[in-house]
Order: C-alpha cells, then sequence, then structure tokens
C-alpha cells in the first residue's frame, strides 16, 4: 500500500532502514542500560529508589578488605569496646560531610561529573573530573590486586587448590565490569542480594568467636600495647578519613535516592547502623589471633568458605562503585566515546594495574590523589548551597561558564592545606581529607561573598547619580 505526501508523490507504506551495526556487548547491554544509567542527565522521579535501598546499596561501599582491616587495626589498637566507641565516633563526625555531598546528588539527580561542571565551570572541570576518574580506576586496580592475595590464601586454606594469582584478578575484573555494563539496577540487585549474605556470615565469624573465646574475653580485650593505633583519637581519626575520602563521588550513588532528604537518611543509617556493626563483626577475630590480617583471622576459626564467600562478595559490592564512577566521569570526559566502551576501558585499565603488580608503586601517587579529592567536594557543597540552590538548583551545560575561577582557587588552597596535614604534620583537625573539605568551603565562601560585594560596588558606580 502506497501513500502520497503533501506534494502528491507516493511514498511507501513501509520504509526500510538501514540496520545498525552494534557488537554483541553493546546489544545485549542496550536494552537495560540505556535507560538506567543516565549520565548526561538527572535521574528521572521514575527510578529513584527508596532509602532501604540505598542502604542497602550504599552499605557495600563499606564492607571490603581494606575496610575490614581498619577495623580489625583499631581493635587490635584499642580493645573490642574502645575499638567499637572509636568507629562510631568518627563515622558520626564524617557522616556530616558525606549527608552534605548526598543531599546535592539526591537533590539534583546528578552525576559528580555534572556537578563539578556547574561548579568549576566546562573548561575548569576538566582536570579535576580527570582526578575523580582516575582515582576511581586506580582504587578499582589496588583492590582487585589485594583481592587476588586474598582468594588465594582462602581458596588454598578451604579447598587445598592452588591456581596462579591472574586468573583471580582477570575472573573479578570481568565480573565487576560485565555488573556494571547494565548499569545501576544491575548493581542494586547484585546488593541486595550480597548484602544481606555478607551479613549473614561475619554474624557467623562473630558467634564462632565467642563460641570459642566466650563473650566475656571479647568485651574484655584491650588490645596489643605495641599496635599501630595506639589512642582512641587516632582511631577515631582513622574512621574519619576512610568515610570523608569518599564522599566527594557520593552524588554518583546518591543521585539515584528519591530526595536529598531521602539521601541524608541513607548515609546516616549506613555510616552510624550497618557500618559500625559489620566492621565491629569483622573485628572480633582479633581477640582469638591478636592480628589484624581478616582474612588469616578468619582461616584461624576454619571458617575456609566464609572466607571465601566474603572476599568474593565483599570485592564484587565495592569495586562496581570504582568501575561505576570510573566510566560515569570518562564517558563525559571524552564525548564521543559510547558509555559501554568507557566500562570497558575502565574495567580492563583496572585488571592491568592489578595484573602489573605494581601496587606499591602506586600507593605514594593515590594517597596524593586522596588529598586533592575532599577538597573538591567541600567546594561543591559551598557552591551548592551558596549559589546553584538558590538559582533554584537547575542544570543547563550551555549556560555553565567556561571557567569559574572562585572555585578552582579554592579548590586548590584546600588541597594544599590537605597535602600539609598528610606530609607536613600541620593539621586544624587531624585528618587531611576532612581539613580539605573544610579550608576549601571557607575559602570558596569568602571568595564569593567578596566577589559579591565588589559586583555590587560596581553597579552602584555604573547607576546614575540622583
Amino acid at each position: 500500500m502506497r501513500r502520497s505526501n503533501a506534494a502528491g508523490s507516493a511514498i511507501p507504506e513501509t520504509i526500510r532502514l538501514a540496520p545498525v551495526r552494534r557488537t554483541a556487548i553493546e546489544r545485549q547491554v542496550m536494552k537495560v542500560r540505556s535507560e538506567s544509567n543516565f549520565s548526561r542527565i538527572a535521574v528521572p522521579a521514575s527510578e529513584r529508589k527508596p532509602v532501604a535501598a540505598m542502604v542497602v546499596f550504599l552499605s557495600g561501599l563499606y564492607n571490603t578488605l581494606p575496610v575490614y582491616a581498619l577495623a580489625s587495626a583499631i581493635v587490635l589498637g584499642l580493645g573490642f569496646v574502645q575499638g567499637a566507641l572509636a568507629i562510631v565516633a568518627g563515622a558520626a563526625i564524617a557522616v556530616v560531610i558525606a549527608s552534605a555531598t548526598a543531599y546535592i546528588g539526591g537533590a539534583t539527580g546528578l552525576t559528580t561529573y555534572n556537578i563539578n561542571i556547574h561548579t568549576f565551570g566546562r573548561r575548569g572541570s576538566v582536570l579535576v573530573n580527570a582526578i575523580v576518574n582516575i582515582g576511581a580506576i586506580g582504587w578499582y586496580g589496588l583492590t582487585l590486586g589485594f583481592f587476588a592475595l586474598a582468594l588465594d590464601a582462602a581458596v588454598r586454606f578451604a579447598f587445598g587448590v592452588d591456581i596462579p594469582l591472574p586468573v583471580y584478578t582477570v575472573g573479578a575484573g570481568v565480573a565487576t565490569t560485565a555488573t556494571v555494563l547494565y548499569g545501576f539496577n544491575a548493581m542494586d540487585w547484585l546488593n541486595r542480594l550480597a548484602i544481606p549474605v555478607l551479613a549473614a556470615f561475619l554474624v557467623w565469624i562473630g558467634y564462632e568467636t565467642v563460641n570459642t573465646a566466650s563473650l566475656g574475653a571479647v568485651v574484655d580485650f584491650a588490645g596489643a600495647p605495641d599496635a599501630q593505633i595506639s589512642s582512641f583519637a587516632m582511631g577515631m581519626t582513622a574512621m574519619i578519613g576512610l568515610a570523608s575520602a569518599s564522599a566527594s563521588a557520593m552524588p554518583d550513588v546518591m543521585r539515584f535516592a528519591r530526595s536529598g532528604r531521602g539521601a541524608i537518611a541513607a548515609v546516616v543509617l549506613t555510616l552510624l547502623l550497618t557500618a559500625p556493626v559489620l566492621m565491629s563483626l569483622s573485628a572480633m577475630p582479633v581477640v582469638l589471633t591478636g592480628g589484624q590480617d581478616f582474612v588469616a583471622n578468619v582461616l584461624s576459626l576454619d571458617l575456609g568458605l566464609a572466607a571465601v564467600v566474603i572476599v568474593i562478595l565483599a570485592t564484587w559490592t565495592t569495586n562496581i562503585i570504582n568501575v561505576y564512577a570510573g566510566s560515569l566521569s570518562m564517558a563525559r570526559l571524552a564525548p564521543g566515546l559510547k558509555e559501554v566502551h568507557a566500562t570497558l576501558i575502565c574495567g580492563a585499565a583496572g585488571i592491568a594495574i592489578a595484573l602489573m603488580n605494581i601496587t606499591e608503586d602506586f600507593i605514594a601517587f593515590f594517597t596524593l590523589l586522596g588529598v586533592t579529592m575532599p577538597p573538591i567536594a567541600g567546594v561543591y557543597i559551598a557552591h551548592y548551597f551558596l549559589s546553584w540552590r538558590r538559582a533554584g538548583g537547575a542544570f543547563h551545560m550551555d549556560a555553565v561558564a567556561a571557567v569559574r575561577p572562585l572555585a578552582l582557587a579554592a579548590w586548590i588552597a584546600g588541597s594544599g592545606v590537605a597535602y600539609s596535614t598528610q606530609y607536613a604534620g600541620q593539621s586544624l583537625t587531624g585528618v587531611a581529607a576532612v581539613d580539605g573539605v573544610l579550608v576549601a568551603g571557607l575559602v570558596f565562601t569568602i571568595l564569593w561573598a567578596l566577589n559579591g560585594l565588589a559586583s555590587l560596588a560596581r553597579r552602584r558606580e555604573r547607576a546614575p547619580s540622583a
């Protein structure tokens, strides 16, 4: 059947279009990810998650091998009760910064990349977002390296099998990257399944510890006198640093919360309830071994299977966030790069870092990134509440200035102070991340106020005299 257009010429009822060629991976994930990532726009209301779902997802970020190692180190130095209190006290302070960044993510629905553009400018944000991208990929690679070592020990103990480390590294990297390819919804479902299982195994570890040593022995454990963390303040500071360092990228996750208040609720429940409880459970075997190696501690209870499951789930649920954050920023830094390809590149880069066995060489570099990343949050927190929110909170890329020098100056100042805290011992709070956030936010506030006064003075000078 044919029909005519306005000019009277006949056109086919059905027009055949040339098929769009896509790779197998793109065809597999296109339907899911095309509507679940929202890297260039705000997350629509229909895709937002309730507080409970966000708590489960965020809990995955704070349940990984380095976190368990920190909890064990705190308990080893302070004893179980004082150590658990130090973890809670540190989290209570860090929750202020994390809540502010989470609120911005939930209120705007935007990625950290887009928030940085609005704060630092279209061109001014390039360096800032590149640092966020490199940090995410780097920590992903480091975690993969530690994962391979830990899983190798657990598998050899539980099953007596000796598998080459690269097999663990590549396998974990492929599984993590494949999960992220399907977008936030797949990551959400993984955490919904994994976190309860992870929590159950940690409860099992706690039960076996009490069953072996007695509850009184756990409560009365006073720590080791020669431990690295030797005071309550040191333990609290370590926890503050852990929670604050990840705050700058919090919007990437919390933009899926139904509101800014919902995002705050999820952060508070995670940092003040689920994270401290699970961290304390992971540290209980310290009472028996007197060491802070989490895998070795679990194996001392003859729980080889538990160690294998925890190592896998803890790494999987945390590293998906690293790959996810890295792919979001990489896809925007290279406008012509498809999001699927950005995820594959981030995953491959992290695997390569782990396989090269150069994690120790990268530690100093990533420590420097840890100094420069938290001040980013200080700047965009101040910018949002002083300027952006008052203007209605809308985001229009074309309306954003190319460079916002006030924001860049504040970030440099905050990074300088954080660097001084980390390497020179000159500190305001004792925590480099917190110092950086506070100074960056304060400097931006002062510069913003001075700029406002200068603009007012110029307007008065141009105004006609009466």
